[in-house]
């Protein structure tokens, strides 16, 4: 036999236990699928990592009181801004009651550029 003979033997060899392997892993994925199906996978890998975000964020919470305190505070304030500022108003706090209020001024008109010929 030829040194060609056995390289193109040893190749074949190797090719066939290759696809073997490859049949067997194949068959594997297959029946781990079968058992277990995809919808049942990404179920379980969504709710893992929200346990564990749920986990990092109670532990960051535990650390730090007072910005945990202080973020709650600033949504209910932003949550019942009208209300407080309808209570500041008539408990005569004029401030907060003014009507040239800079959040809802109207833009001013501009006028149109003329166009260049």
């Amino acid at each position: 036999m030829s040194a060609a003979e056995k390289q193109l033997l040893a190749a074949r060899r190797a090719r066939d236990e290759a696809r073997t392997a490859y049949d067997t892993r194949l068959e594997q994925v297959k029946a781990d699928l079968a058992a277990r199906g995809v919808g049942s996978r990404l179920a379980h890998a969504v709710t893992e990592e929200a346990t564990e975000a749920l986990d990092v964020g109670l532990d960051v919470a535990r650390e730090r009181k007072g910005v945990l305190a202080g973020t709650f505070v600033a949504i209910l304030l932003w949550l019942f801004k009208e209300p407080l500022v309808a209570a500041l108003c008539a408990m005569g706090a004029d401030s907060a009651c003014d009507e040239d209020d800079t959040d809802h001024q109207e833009e001013p008109k501009r006028e149109p550029v003329p166009e260049q010929a």
